[in-house]
């Protein structure tokens, strides 16, 4: 592509053009060598022509959408066709299928060929990892659902999560009911020195509401105000300094009590401030973690908070007493997808991050926090201090209370496992060791042995036999 640094100069080849019309050939030198002059006057650039954009078109043909799709997308092609970009489609229903590859045109109309597509189930994840898997390493892309988000397949949040980490965008078009306010994502650097950052996001409003706009800056409230909003699209923005090098979460919600859909008005974009540390420790007080990685000479990044987008640049990533109930289930499929592809996971635990802990986080992890399926009872030492003094000699009803002290005694042996230590002493005015204690497997059998002799006597003093 050639552009000119002085356009104006080319009027000069009205000369050339005179001067080949009054002398004709004799005149034919002097015309090229004035062309060239005019040329250079007009500073002649090439510039390169830039790689376009590649968009996926992801289309729900289940049975939940019906046609309402074709008209969703036939709203939208008006938007693609002012872009150069490439676009293809894929259909999905319980597989996805390629309907047209990526082709710089856009089709008037949807295609309408969807054989192989089985509308009795929604697979929203194996749709988007087949338009990642045919997206060219570096190439910039977006992939774009049309869908009721019905998922019935598949796990739809770790397919988009495996898109992002290799800088794949993805943007969704609710289908059914109408949706009167959608934020159309936050636009901003991806990564800058640190100083002012301006990022802006598009709001798309189909009735006249008032709706608040809540701007955070990692978790933290930057700007909020209240707007009232016509039919059409509207421009929010945010200027935000951050002077600090780290990774930054910048978040928008709108919230507007008329709209059914409040799920479709957050957006949420990261920014990688200075040179971005690959290593980031979460932790919500001071950290050993930190002076360890400050002394090493590591580059680390620090957030209070966990969430998905703060994965994004980050090689290790290091839990430091992290409350682990605060990690949702949709987070912890973030974290799987994070550590399939590579990604580091060091969590240092303490009584903070498993308080109270009931979730699953230890299926990404080489540890479990479950006791073992096989009961294991802690082991016990257990001695029988008996009384055989003269009034035991005296009745119960029929028996006498020696024997019902024998019967007792042995069926609470029975009881004991064999690995635990048993033993048994008896008393009057004296106390006599009956079996030393040694594992309930030998000892057992021995004490029914001396049981059987066992017969009253004696005074009763307790306090010798309990101290022994």
């Amino acid at each position: 592509m050639v552009r000119f640094g002085e356009p104006l100069a080319l009027i000069g080849l009205v000369v050339v053009l005179g001067l080949l019309l009054l002398f004709r050939g004799r005149a034919l030198g002097r015309a090229l060598t004035t062309l060239l002059l005019i040329l250079a006057l007009a500073e002649p650039e090439l510039s390169l022509r830039k790689r376009g954009e590649l968009f996926f078109l992801l289309v729900d043909r289940s049975a939940s959408v019906s046609d309402v799709v074709s008209s969703a997308c036939r709203e939208f092609f008006p938007a693609l066709k002012g872009r150069r970009a490439e676009v293809g489609i894929i259909f999905f229903g319980k597989d996805p299928q390629l309907v047209r590859p990526p082709a710089p045109r856009l089709p008037e109309e949807l295609p309408l060929i969807s054989q192989g597509v089985d509308p009795e189930g929604t697979d929203i994840a194996a749709a988007v990892d087949l338009a990642a898997s045919l997206v060219p390493e570096g190439k910039p892309a977006q992939l774009i659902l049309f869908s009721d988000g019905r998922s019935t397949e598949g796990n739809p949040y770790a397919a988009v999560l495996r898109a992002r980490l290799r800088g794949i965008k993805l943007s969704a078009v609710p289908l059914g009911r109408k949706d009167p306010l959608i934020l159309r994502g936050i636009r901003g650097p991806d990564a800058m020195p640190p100083g002012v950052a301006t990022f802006s996001a598009i709001a798309s409003v189909g009735i006249a509401l008032t709706a608040e706009t809540l701007w955070m800056l990692n978790g933290k409230e930057v700007r909020r105000e209240v707007l009232n909003l016509g039919p059409g699209e509207h421009r929010l923005s945010l200027e935000v300094e951050l002077l600090e090098p780290g990774t930054y979460l910048v978040s928008l919600q709108l919230i507007a009590p008329e709209d059914p859909f409040p799920q479709n008005n957050r957006a949420e974009t990261v920014v990688r401030v200075g040179e971005g540390a690959r290593t980031l420790v979460v932790s919500q007080g001071d950290s050993t973690v930190e002076e360890l990685l400050r002394d090493s000479g590591i580059p680390f990044g620090k957030v209070s908070f966990l969430n998905e987008f703060v994965l994004e640049g980050t090689d290790l990533l290091v839990l430091d007493n992290y409350p682990l109930g605060y990690i949702s289930p949709l987070l912890l499929e973030h974290l799987r997808a994070f550590a399939e592809a590579g990604g580091g996971i060091l969590v240092i635990l303490g009584r903070t991050a498993v308080e109270g802990y009931l979730g699953q986080v230890e299926e990404i992890l080489p540890v479990s926090f479950s006791a073992p399926e096989e009961l294991r009872e802690p082991s016990a030492a257990l001695v029988f201090v008996l009384d055989k003094s003269s009034s035991m000699a005296g009745r119960a009803g029929t028996l006498r209370k020696i024997d019902i002290l024998k019967e007792a005694v042995a069926a609470a042996a029975e009881t004991v496992y064999d690995e635990d230590l048993l033993g048994a002493l008896a008393f009057d005015r004296s106390v006599y060791w009956l079996v030393r204690p040694e594992p309930a497997a030998v000892a057992r059998d021995k004490l029914y042995r001396v049981l059987k002799g066992l017969s009253p006597s004696g005074g009763t003093d307790l306090y010798p036999s309990t101290e022994a």
